[in-house]
C-alpha cells in the first residue's frame, strides 16, 4: 500500500486506492467489478447491505482517466447488485488535471450527478445537462 487507510471488519471495510482500482499502476475493470460482486456477498452472508463511497481523484492525478471511464461504464452495465454507492469526484482536481473534457462522460456513466463546490452545490442529470451549466458552475471555458 503507498499510503492511506486500510480497516478490515465484519462490518467495515476502506481500502486505499492502490488496493482497489490501481493495482501496480493497471487499471483492470472486471477485477474491480469482481471486487464489488466478493464485497457484496462478503456482506450480504452477515446480513448487511453494501454502501460504497469510492473517491477517484487517484485516476486523475495518475493520468488514468480513460481507464476510469471505461470501468464505469463497465461498472454500470455489468454489477447488477443491490448497493447504495456514491463516487466522488473532485472538481478541483479535474480542472487542475486538465481533464475538463470528461465531465460530460462522467455524468452521462452516472445518471445523475451532485457537484459541490465553494458556496454552493447543484444536482445535474445527463438530459437537461449543458456545457454551459458545467462552464457556470466550474467558472471555466469548454471548447
Amino acid at each position: 500500500m503507498t499510503g492511506g487507510l486500510d480497516v478490515h471488519s465484519e462490518k467495515v471495510q476502506i481500502k486505499n486506492y492502490d488496493q482497489w482500482y490501481i493495482r501496480d499502476g493497471v487499471v483492470e475493470p472486471l477485477k474491480i467489478i469482481d471486487q464489488w460482486f466478493e464485497a457484496h456477498r462478503f456482506f450480504e452472508d452477515r446480513g448487511l447491505g453494501l454502501r460504497v463511497i469510492g473517491e477517484t481523484s487517484c485516476f486523475f492525478r495518475k493520468g488514468l482517466v480513460r481507464d476510469l471511464l471505461r470501468y464505469e461504464y463497465a461498472l454500470h452495465k455489468i454489477l447488477n447488485v443491490e448497493m447504495d454507492a456514491i463516487c466522488a469526484y473532485d472538481l478541483r482536481t479535474i480542472v487542475d488535471t486538465g481533464y475538463e473534457d470528461v465531465i460530460m462522460p462522467i455524468i452521462r456513466a452516472h445518471g445523475n450527478a451532485l457537484f459541490l463546490a465553494h458556496g454552493g452545490s447543484i444536482v445535474i442529470e445527463p438530459e437537461v445537462v449543458e456545457d454551459t451549466d458545467v462552464e457556470k458552475l466550474l467558472d471555466i471555458k469548454i471548447h
